[in-house]
Order: C-alpha cells, then sequence, then structure tokens
C-alpha cells in the first residue's frame, strides 16, 4: 500500500519557473514511527520547569475581558501587558448560520483566475473566499502566498488545501512563516493518491491534494434544500492532517496482534494505513458550543477493510463539553443550533481547571502547576447509514491537545456573557488563594511581561497534538460508493442535493474483536521552530 502525491496547486506548478524554489525548500513534516503504541508518561508532557507533571491517571480522565481570536485582525507584537485594544477579537468563522457572501465568492474567483490560481470554469469555495488566512503583524508570508497552496474539487470549486507552516517565498527568494501548521504532510501517506484524487481532480495541470472546507460547502447546498438545517463553516487554521502507515491492529483482550490471510492464504499481520483531517480549533471559544466539525476519515487495510469518509462529524452534543480536569463534570454553554451528536464528547479545559490546578497556594510544596489538567481531547463517534438506516461503517477516532491557547471563562465575555481566557496569561495572575503558578511553562515566562495569546513566544499554541485509533467496523453488502448527508446519514447510490460522497469497501469484518485504543504522537509538536502562534 505505497502512493505518492503532491500536495496541492504549488506542488503541480513547481517545475514551472520560480514557483520551483519554494517547492524544492517547503519544510514538511514527518510522522514519526506510529506502528507501535505510545505510553503516556510523565516525560511525554509538554515542556515544563523541573518538577515535572503528573500524567492523567489514564486516557480518559486526562487532565480580561476575551473574545475569541481572529486570525485576520493583526496585533502588534509585544511582551508588555496587554490591554483590551490588544487582545484578539471577534473569532470569523467558526459558527454556523451564515450562508455565503456571492459577492465575495464572484471577487475570489476573478482574483484567482487573474492570478493564475485555478483553471477557468471554477468558483472559489467559501473557504477559499472567505475563510481563508491572511496574515496577522506576526508572519512573514503573504495572503497571495497561501491562497497558491489550493486544489480544485470535484465539485469544480477551489479549496485551500496543505502547506508547510515555513516556505521559501518566490518573490522574495527569502524565508517566510505562515503562523500556522496544518498537521502532518499528506504526502507521506501510503494513501494519499487514492484519498486526495476521491475529492480533488487534475485539472490544467492542477495536483490533487486534500481540501479543506469540502463538506461545509455541500452543507450550505443540504441545508437550502432542507427545513431547519444550520450551515457551518470553521477557520482555514484548525484544519489537522494525521498520517500514520502500516498501524499494526492490536485486540484488546487478551491483548495480541490480530492477523489476515494474504493471496497464497498465509498468515500475515492485519494492518491499516490511515489518512485523517480533523478539523480543531483550540484556539477560540467555538469548540465550547459547537459539536460539529470537518472530519476527513481514510483508512485501508490488509485484510481488505477500506474506508473514505467526508463528514461534519458530531464530538457529544451542542452547548456543553466536560471538564478536562474533572473526568465528567459537564460544563453547561449556549448559542449553537447544530444538532445532538451519536456519542463521543469534547473535554475542554475551563478556569476551574487554571484555579484548581495552575494557580496554587504559595504554600503549597507538593503540588504543581499541571498542564495535563489542560490536556484537551476531542473523542468522536461517527457512523455512515444507508437510507433504511443500515450502519455501514463505524470508527471513532480521538484528537488531544496538549498546550491549547484558551480555555473557557463563564461569564467573562462581553456584558458578562460567556466568554475565553488565554492559557499563557495564567504565569502572571493570583488565583483565588492568593497563590500562583509554581511549575510547568509558565513559571519560565515570569521573568518578563505579559504575553499576549498570539504571542510566537507563548508555548501554548495548540501545535502539541496527539490522537487515539480504535476499530474500523465495516458491514457492507452493496456497493462501495455512497452518497450521504453531510452528517454522514441516509446514504444512497445516487448523489442528491448536499450529498457527500463516501467510499465504504464491500466487506465484512465485524466478527473482529474489540481491538485497543491506542494513542500516538504524544512526543509531537508540529510547530517547534516553524514561527507558529495561536490562532493556530
Amino acid at each position: 500500500m505505497s502512493n505518492t502525491t503532491s500536495t496541492g496547486w504549488r506542488f503541480s506548478r513547481a517545475a514551472k519557473g520560480s514557483i520551483a524554489v519554494a517547492a524544492l525548500l517547503v519544510i514538511g513534516i514527518a510522522t514519526g514511527d506510529v506502528a507501535a503504541a505510545v505510553q503516556h508518561t510523565e516525560n511525554d508532557a509538554p515542556a515544563s520547569a523541573t518538577p515535572a507533571p503528573s500524567a492523567p491517571a489514564n486516557e480518559h480522565e486526562g487532565h480580561g475581558e476575551a473574545e475569541a481570536p481572529t486570525e485576520n485582525e493583526p496585533t502588534a507584537p509585544t511582551t508588555d501587558s496587554p490591554s483590551e485594544e490588544d487582545a484578539p477579537s471577534g473569532e470569523h468563522g467558526e459558527h454556523e448560520g451564515e450562508a455565503p457572501s456571492t459577492e465575495a465568492v464572484a471577487e475570489a474567483t476573478a482574483q484567482a483566475l487573474a492570478a493564475g490560481i485555478m483553471p477557468a470554469g471554477v468558483t472559489a469555495s467559501f473557504a477559499y473566499a472567505q475563510r481563508n488566512w491572511t496574515p496577522t503583524a506576526y508572519d512573514t508570508c503573504p495572503a497571495s502566498l497561501h491562497e497558491q497552496y489550493s486544489v480544485v474539487g470535484d465539485d469544480n470549486k477551489l479549496y485551500p488545501t496543505w502547506h508547510p507552516p515555513v516556505v521559501i517565498n518566490p518573490a522574495t527568494g527569502a524565508e517566510c512563516s505562515f503562523g500556522h501548521e496544518h498537521g502532518d504532510n499528506p504526502a507521506d501517506s501510503d494513501i494519499a493518491t487514492w484519498v486526495s484524487e476521491f475529492y480533488t481532480k487534475a485539472a490544467d495541470g492542477y495536483a490533487t491534494g486534500i481540501p479543506f472546507g469540502y463538506v461545509s460547502e455541500a452543507l450550505v447546498d443540504f441545508s437550502a434544500a432542507q427545513a431547519d438545517v444550520a450551515v457551518r463553516h470553521e477557520d482555514n487554521v484548525g484544519h489537522k492532517i494525521i498520517v500514520a502507515n502500516d498501524v499494526a491492529q492490536i485486540q484488546a483482550a487478551p491483548r495480541a496482534p490480530l492477523t489476515t490471510t494474504d493471496s497464497a492464504g498465509a498468515a500475515v499481520p492485519l494492518t491499516c494505513d490511515y489518512l485523517i483531517k480533523i478539523h480543531q480549533g483550540s484556539h477560540s471559544a467555538d469548540a465550547t458550543t459547537n459539536n460539529a466539525h470537518e472530519l476527513l476519515y481514510a483508512v485501508k487495510c490488509t485484510d481488505g477493510t477500506e474506508v473514505i469518509s467526508n463528514t461534519m462529524t458530531r464530538f457529544g452534543d451542542p452547548n456543553e463539553f466536560v471538564r478536562s480536569c474533572a473526568g465528567t463534570q459537564v460544563v453547561d454553554t449556549s448559542g449553537s443550533v447544530l444538532p445532538n451528536g451519536i456519542g463521543g464528547e469534547r473535554r475542554i479545559p475551563d478556569r476551574k481547571c487554571i484555579e484548581d490546578f495552575v494557580l496554587l497556594p504559595t504554600t503549597q510544596t507538593t503540588k504543581y502547576s499541571d498542564p495535563w489538567a489542560l490536556y484537551e481531547v476531542w473523542e468522536s463517534a461517527n457512523e455512515i447509514s444507508a437510507v433504511d438506516g443500515t450502519v455501514l461503517a463505524k470508527f471513532d477516532p480521538w484528537f488531544g491537545v496538549r498546550n491549547p491557547s484558551r480555555y473557557f471563562w463563564k461569564g467573562n465575555g462581553t456584558n458578562g456573557a460567556d466568554g475565553i481566557g488565554f492559557t499563557v496569561q495564567a504565569s502572571h495572575e493570583v488565583g483565588p488563594s492568593g497563590g500562583g503558578v509554581n511549575a510547568g511553562p509558565w513559571k519560565s515566562l515570569l521573568g518578563g511581561g505579559v504575553l499576549l495569546q498570539q504571542d510566537p513566544a507563548s508555548p501554548f499554541d495548540g501545535s502539541e497534538r496527539d490522537y487515539y485509533l480504535d476499530a474500523t467496523t465495516v458491514n457492507n453488502t452493496a456497493s462501495s460508493t455512497w452518497f450521504a448527508t453531510p452528517y454522514g446519514e441516509d446514504a444512497v447510490a445516487e448523489p442528491f442535493t448536499g450529498s457527500v460522497r463516501q467510499w465504504v469497501s464491500a466487506t465484512d469484518n465485524s466478527a473482529q474483536p474489540p481491538l485497543e485504543r491506542r494513542q500516538f504522537g504524544m512526543t509531537t509538536d508540529y510547530g517547534s521552530d516553524h514561527g507558529v502562534h495561536a490562532p493556530n
């Protein structure tokens, strides 16, 4: 199972002129060895001063007036104490209920055509036209360079795609940074070509790749054809890619690797290749209320199990989340009109986690400010189901963030509304008991001023991420090609307005024993030395 693919427009044009410089000198991010499970130890914790923070007991229980930050309004770099004017505000695009602007789409289409970024007959998607990245004062790459990392969907629309966090700007010949990252390079996946060609197409020499915002675009059409279905658009920086090749499938109990048979009938290890794209914003208030986030989940296994699914997955229900530092405690929020999920949850830190586990009494000598209390884990629950209710495929990956840049703060928003606090600023805060930080990343910041959330000097930028894989269950006796709603429901054999194409192999592995949920990437930092900062 070995394929490679280009990762977007920039690479497809790499042989032409100065663009080759950027293509050859980009800094990609590769995954480590994901064939074996990574155990959670204190050494896997985010970098901190001695003593090290304690890790969560198990994988289920890890541990100013602020609004959601914007990626579109630059703030001046500073290490001084932030004022209200300096504080990021106004997240532009992680919410439901906003229809695309036809004027903005038309303008973006005209500009992209004029710049040679897409062929004739293609229009800009909402993700390209109105949710694309623009630089902050900390970033050195221009927006025009970011726009060139795009792919053409099979719907003839232009979408943003993956790019390295740092590239060579062909206009200057100098290295520049986008200030955010999108995770693993999809070209490193053994199933990259198979997946990218399912949703994008090579058009007029343009390469295939992973489209960002593809399901959100379909949801616009689906919403227009249905009653009481909200549209949902997410920002650019939150799209994150995960590549995991040749992952052994491990039976949970008794613990043992599973096998399958090859073409000669011999027993061979059962392994799977994964290519996943999740939108996970840990910089804004969005996930504290909204449960639906775009998930591309693709897997190909040596026993013939195959899935390519692109949906708005729901991590639990809207208007609530589970407190990251307190196991099963649910925090109620409000404002979302998205549908309930079929399971899963979002574990997110809030102000209580800061006050109970970070800002400690000065008399405390045996307990230390604990970054693991803020460990954010989104647990998904997914089904691709036919119109008659038959479940064709089930899968439930989890996604962790070890250094989120924000936490929920009830009543801290405008006029007493719910808001967020910025994790890095706990370094200079005083807790209810009169104490403050005594360890962890915060203590190392005490010698300077209060950092803004967006400052690249902050150790909290959402770039330290991990993930958990479990079983992919398939039971499909019909065709492999299905068309489902953007939520993966009511799948049929023919497309309909707002449908999204899904691939489920005509196989049955439902008799497979329960698998061990395995954790990967606990030492991965996608932002190290790349100028990455919140929002990311």
